[in-house]
């Protein structure tokens, strides 16, 4: 399991916490039908259908829409509605398969705006670094201990943004260390 996607989910469930608070003043377990309803029946942006529609290949008709009268109503007819989802059926890899390069085609715009954000930090073998203490050590942290800890030389580069470090005196550190925790020494 990564941390990183634990955010993501949480984030991805907001929009539906905050709509059946915003509906149910906080007695959700009367209006949670409702709302799932309601939730999987709003076109999403990032694949311009409805998750009712990937599943189902077929628009969802609203409990309301079948008392009133409405163009999907009144122009129902079991043959050809039956003909209509016999296609749909056969287009239906069809749609889900472009529905997933839509999704990921917003998702790599997403990670360039956020790419586009971040400031990575490059360090040159013989480098000297300072360490985030925070990570270095376990211990608790007070509000005036040190942010920064001792001086270290960059050893190699692992891979991008990952680095080994030795100490001043010679001495390999046994982990490597993310650039993200590190800070060149002046």
């Amino acid at each position: 399991m990564q941390p990183q996607a634990e955010g993501q989910a949480v984030a991805e469930d907001r929009p539906l916490r905050d709509e059946i608070y915003m509906i149910t003043g906080g007695f959700w377990a009367d209006e949670l039908y409702h709302v799932l309803w309601a939730y999987q029946t709003t076109q999403r942006i990032s694949i311009e259908k409805t998750p009712f529609n990937l599943v189902f290949e077929t628009e969802a008709v609203i409990p309301i829409e079948i008392g009133l009268p409405s163009p999907k109503i009144e122009e129902y007819n079991e043959n050809t509605n039956s003909e209509w989802l016999q296609t749909n059926l056969v287009l239906i890899e069809e749609s889900r398969k472009r529905a997933v390069v839509r999704m990921a085609s917003c998702r790599q715009r997403m990670a360039k705006c956020y790419n586009f954000q971040v400031k990575s930090k490059k360090f040159r073998v013989g480098d000297l670094v300072l360490q985030r203490t925070e990570v270095s050590q376990s211990m608790e942290r007070r509000k005036l201990s040190h942010n920064w800890k001792d001086s270290y030389q960059v050893d190699e580069m692992i891979r991008l943004e990952t680095y080994k470090l030795r100490q001043l005196d010679g001495t390999l550190l046994q982990r490597s260390w993310n650039s993200a925790n590190l800070r060149i020494y002046y």
